[in-house]
């Protein structure tokens, strides 16, 4: 486990899919005259080692109640970016680059019926995809999908937190850790259902179009529905180490209105 969240053997849907589906360029193969299997040095096929995603935000969600812990917030996530990732350069992510590009070209000239964004997340993803959606960036960091969990080449101390897949956030960690139900699928669903605008997906992906801000959490239109490159990141709630700082943490939340008298006099 990693700053992703997990591990799962599955990949796009366009890998999820029966290998005569599966068809890459030679340079991309894992050997001459096998154009189904991608080569390890480009990411290669499934492999536990690699991110978890296809996963809605129920599955996430539960999944996270089970290890004991939530969802990051989306100020977690960006206080972590600010100090950790933000100041990276665009090559120290795992974003839609130029082998992405050379991938999308080769699939053109086949007769394929596959798209490498089929099933990935959008900020609308009742909308299908567009003509916006086949741009790449310029650089090229040589992985076509995902890079392992484990790969060094992230973050020192969160990994993978920009770029390789997407991951959930819910802005209600209070509300969910005092959830008296979270251990069942039902007590999460209910849970979902009173918090429905709460959930969103953060931190772009190797598949999202470049225009996609990273940085900025996107809401999430339907619960139930996983997408191609986004996954989790588990966090939890840190006990307080003293009864002092619980009652400021708790002073901290509540927003007081001043007696009108009290206001005049303090000007």
């Amino acid at each position: 486990m990693d700053g992703t969240g997990g591990q799962s053997n599955e990949q796009p849907a366009i890998l999820a899919t029966p290998d005569d589906d599966n068809d890459f360029p030679l340079q991309f193969r894992a050997g001459r005259f096998n154009r189904m299997v991608l080569a390890t040095n480009y990411g290669g096929p499934p492999e536990p080692e690699h991110p978890m995603q296809q996963i809605s935000v129920q599955a996430a969600l539960y999944y996270a109640a089970l290890c004991g812990c939530r969802l990051p917030t989306a100020g977690e996530w960006q206080t972590a970016y600010e100090k950790f990732e933000k100041s990276a350069s665009i090559d120290h992510w795992n974003l839609r680059d130029q082998t992405w590009e050379e991938q999308r070209k080769y699939l053109a000239q086949t007769t394929s019926s596959h798209s490498l964004d089929d099933g990935i997340f959008r900020a609308d993803s009742d909308n299908p995809r567009g003509a916006h959606d086949s741009k790449a960036l310029v650089y090229d960091d040589r992985t076509l999908y995902f890079r392992h969990v484990t790969s060094p080449a992230s973050g020192s101390v969160f990994r993978h937190l920009v770029g390789n897949v997407a991951e959930y956030v819910c802005d209600s960690p209070e509300k969910f850790d005092a959830w008296p139900d979270k251990k069942t699928a039902q007590g999460v669903q209910k849970f979902i259902e009173q918090s429905q605008e709460r959930f969103f997906v953060i931190g772009g992906s190797a598949l999202s179009p470049p225009q996609v801000p990273p940085d900025r959490p996107l809401p999430v239109a339907h619960t139930d529905r996983g997408y191609a490159d986004v996954g989790l990141r588990l966090a939890f709630t840190a006990p307080s180490r003293t009864l002092a700082e619980r009652v400021k943490w708790t002073v901290g939340q509540v927003k007081y209105i001043w007696p009108t008298d009290v206001a005049l006099s303090k000007k």
